[in-house]
């Protein structure tokens, strides 16, 4: 899997399917469209970052047979 066909999130807390993700990172393999959340420990290539809570989902993409992110900007839950 190359970076190309990887999209990385790194933001203060990530929400996915409705769970909340603290300093994690998001990333999608956008052939298979797998994604996987690990805990923020280190800088890594190629992450955006998006300071705050951010919503995350996947959308197939059927013109470039590719998976990715969508975000949207989130209150935090209190």
């Amino acid at each position: 899997m190359t970076d190309l066909h990887v999209q990385r999130i790194l933001a203060h807390c990530i929400r996915y399917k409705g769970q909340d993700y603290h300093n994690h990172v998001v990333e999608l393999d956008r052939e298979s469209g797998r994604v996987t959340i690990v805990p923020f420990t280190q800088e890594i290539h190629s992450t955006v970052f998006r300071n705050g809570w951010v919503e995350v989902s996947t959308e197939y993409e059927a013109e470039t047979c590719l998976y990715r992110l969508t975000e949207r900007v989130i209150e935090p839950s209190i």
